[in-house]
């Protein structure tokens, strides 16, 4: 009986393991992610303005 108590418990502190490592895989990716969605964005925003910023910026 204490043997099988004793194994669920390491079989728990696997699991718990496993899960706390996935999570720390994952929230590079969030991020990484994040930084793409931003890049985007300003790439866009840049894509559109940059003739309107060249036209502002000639000399007259």
């Amino acid at each position: 009986m204490e043997q099988s108590a004793c194994r669920r418990a390491v079989l728990q502190s696997r699991k718990a393991w496993t899960l706390l490592s996935k999570k720390e895989q994952r929230q590079p990716k969030e991020r990484r992610n994040e930084d793409l969605r931003i890049a985007e964005l300003v790439r866009r925003v840049t894509k559109r303005s940059y003739p309107r910023l060249l036209f502002q910026c000639a000399e007259p």
